[in-house]
């Protein structure tokens, strides 16, 4: 009785495991981001992580990729816009008074 009951209990934390992940992943995705754009002609939209750190213009996100987001996903809860984080990068971390 005691292995039934073990079992159990390691069948409903592993439960437990997978469905935080698969709730992380549905968060974590494309659809999710604040730079993702949906404007245009492109079915599944573009990153524009790349316009605004790269300069380069925004790249067409893949079926591949936006239902498991990427390295770059913000939410928009985050403590900086986007480009207010450049502007503190590219003055090194200074803010200057005038």
């Amino acid at each position: 009785m005691k292995k039934k009951l073990k079992n159990t209990k390691d069948t409903s934390s592993q439960e437990r495991k997978e469905d935080h992940q698969s709730k992380k992943k549905e968060i974590n995705n494309c659809w999710n981001c604040i730079y993702h754009n949906i404007d245009g002609n492109y079915l599944l939209g573009r990153c524009n992580w790349w316009f605004l750190y790269e300069k380069l213009d925004p790249k067409e996100i893949p079926n591949t990729v936006i239902d498991n987001g990427c390295k770059f996903w913000r939410n928009g809860n985050d403590s900086f816009h986007p480009l207010l984080e450049d502007i503190i990068l590219k003055l090194q971390g200074v803010l200057i008074d005038q």
